[in-house]
């Protein structure tokens, strides 16, 4: 369905409402006198709060829960309450855009003064002018606040989110003014960034859209739309005014105030008589002052209906659990590593950067330009053992090797431009760096001055690691097989160990490999998202609980814990020697993509699509 048509029904469907869900109108007159404006302007702004109340907060809302059953999480995620916290402010800064608009409305609107003294014609003539004054001025007012409106709602809602859940993802902290300019700058990219579409779409659409239902409410609007229907079908003359202005003169009629009326009985009697009308019909009794009670109490029950809706799914408000938020990153983290017996933190993301954290840092150390298309390899990183060095795969068959403490460049590596790196891996002794490409191959450099002294061309490999006992290399592919290289002495064709693969696999997906820390036990991710473990010693695939987790892992260094992340955000510790369950950390919103523990296994990092690299408490 096309815009147009989108837009046109949309507004037939919310004339119709507002034509006869509205009272009938009295004429009006625009008036600018400061006498009464205070009442005007309340009752215009609490109409407006109301009718906003009743009608767009349970659109919002519904909203937000049927999007929300189909979010990462469910219905109570750190997304899904954000959305819900979102839509609650969005409807309250509507409302209070909506109430100025008609607190304006009817401070320009007055009824007509000196009723006894104005003609009908002259009515008409106010209360056009009113109608159009009124509709405009609302109008105006709904485009100059409107989309800021939209944008504080859900900035506020953003805020309120993150207070309840101890902000989760990005930035990490309640800093307004980064809030403020993501919030803009995502509004402004649901229209390209293009500003004729902002003007166009995001404020006069909805400033014309609402002047016009401003209009259907008057009186006048009202008397043209009858007066043309009925001439249409021959039920009244074209020119109305002057007919029934002649018949005043030929005294069929006489005015009284603002209205003519018939001045014989019989008259009146014989015409209705002639067009078959019946006697009048006393309709229902109308509520206190005519107000349409049944109306009001249905959008009231409607309301209550949607708040009870939403207030049924209560549950748990889960919270930001990480020890530490670190926002820096202008898109996705990829990569994440802690330096070896040291104080730093490495992060690499798909903005092109590479930055330190630590203490007393938090440096760009390297970036590498993005293409036109915004994508860029995914950047991979590994520290050397002793700290002193830092791996970074930059693109497509380009690895750096870089000095931490003097912040420059040492190495450059080269391996196939057609492929880029999928994992670096350094050896125990720190002397040889294994790096995977995406067409399987796995290179060896070796030497203080790291030469390649050897290739093998792997089966569908995704990921290497080495024993930190032995120095194995390990590599699994999208089926979850394992194959162990032994990679010392240096020679080309070392023997290797095959472990089962899991044939009912998908291939084709991201896997992962690690080893425990005394490297006894290997965990391998298939690509249907299998954790399956093996003895290294036995090849022998052990421990009974076999997970399905989509996602990166890693060994703690100091206790038998493995870490799972998986799309949702959440972390899980799991302990191999005691198999009683998952610990779940919460605060990223978005997926996990590397995780890597310290030195010591106290603290756990995480990088995410959410722009953020968390760092955690490992509970012993």
């Amino acid at each position: 369905m096309c815009w147009p048509s989108l837009v046109g029904g949309g507004f037939a469907v919310l004339a119709t409402v507002v034509c006869y869900g509205s009272a009938d109108p009295a004429p009006g007159r625009v008036s600018l006198a400061a006498r009464g404006s205070w009442r005007r302007l309340r009752r215009g702004f609490r109409t407006g709060l109301a009718l906003t109340s009743v009608s767009v907060v349970p659109v919002l809302i519904g909203f937000a829960v049927i999007y929300s059953f189909s979010a990462v999480g469910g219905l109570w995620s750190f997304s899904s309450i954000e959305l819900y916290c979102e839509m609650l402010m969005v409807s309250a800064a509507m409302a209070a855009v909506v109430g100025l608009a008609l607190a304006a409305h009817n401070w320009l609107d007055a009824p007509p003064t000196r009723a006894g003294q104005a003609g009908p014609g002259w009515s008409v003539i106010q209360d056009r002018r009113s109608s159009l004054v009124g509709a405009l001025v609302a109008g105006t007012v709904i485009a100059a606040t409107g989309l800021l409106g939209w944008t504080a709602g859900t900035l506020s809602g953003s805020l309120i989110s993150g207070a309840l859940t101890d902000w989760p993802g990005w930035p990490g902290d309640p800093d307004l003014s980064l809030l403020a300019e993501y919030h803009w700058d995502l509004m402004l990219g649901h229209f390209g960034h293009r500003l004729p579409l902002v003007l166009g779409l995001a404020v006069l659409l909805p400033a014309t859209v609402f002047a016009l239902l401003v209009l259907l409410t008057r009186a006048w609007p009202r008397f043209v739309l009858v007066r043309l229907l009925l001439a249409v079908r021959g039920r009244l003359p074209w020119r109305l005014m002057s007919f029934l202005a002649d018949a005043r003169e030929r005294e069929l009629l006489r005015q009284s105030g603002g209205m003519y009326q018939f001045r014989h009985i019989r008259l009146q009697e014989t015409l209705a008589a002639q067009w078959g009308a019946g006697p009048a019909v006393a309709g229902p009794p109308a509520g206190p002052a005519g107000r349409p009670v049944g109306r009001r109490l249905v959008l009231t029950a409607g309301a209550a209906s949607s708040v009870a809706a939403v207030t049924a799914f209560t549950g748990p408000w889960p919270k930001d659990m990480s020890r530490t938020a670190l926002a820096g990153h202008e898109s996705a983290v990829l990569a994440v590593a802690f330096q070896p017996g040291g104080q730093l933190l490495a992060s690499a993301g798909a903005d092109g950067t590479v930055r330190l954290w630590g203490n007393r840092a938090n440096s760009i150390l390297q970036r590498w330009p993005v293409s036109g298309t915004g994508f860029v390899a995914a950047p991979v990183l590994a520290f050397r053992p002793d700290g002193r060095g830092l791996a970074i795969a930059t693109g497509y068959g380009a690895v750096e090797l870089w000095d931490v403490k003097g912040r420059r460049r040492l190495k450059s590596l080269t391996i196939a431009k057609s492929a880029f790196i999928r994992t670096l891996a350094f050896h125990p002794g720190g002397r040889i760096l294994a790096v995977l490409d995406s067409q399987g191959g796995i290179y060896l450099w070796a030497g203080d001055s790291y030469q390649q002294i050897q290739y093998v061309v792997g089966e569908s490999v995704r990921s290497v690691a080495f024993n930190p006992s032995d120095g194995t290399l390990a590599a699994v592919n999208s089926a979850g097989g394992v194959q162990l290289y032994t990679v010392s002495p240096l020679r080309k064709g070392a023997a290797f160990a095959a472990l089962p693969s899991e044939k009912s696999s998908t291939p084709g997906l991201n896997g992962a490999v690690a080893f425990s820390r005394h490297g006894g036990l290997l965990a391998a991710v298939s690509g249907n998202g299998l954790v399956r473990w093996w003895d290294t010693g036995t090849a022998q695939e052990t421990l009974a609980s076999r997970l399905r987790w989509d996602g990166p892992l890693a060994f703690s260094p100091a206790d038998p814990t493995v870490a799972l992340a998986g799309a949702g955000g959440a972390v899980r510790l799991w302990r191999t020697d005691a198999h009683d369950g998952f610990i779940t950390l919460t605060g990223h919103t978005g997926r996990v993509n590397a995780m890597a523990f310290d030195a010591t296994g106290r603290l756990l990092a995480t990088a995410s699509d959410d722009r953020t690299v968390r760092v955690w408490n490992v509970p012993t």
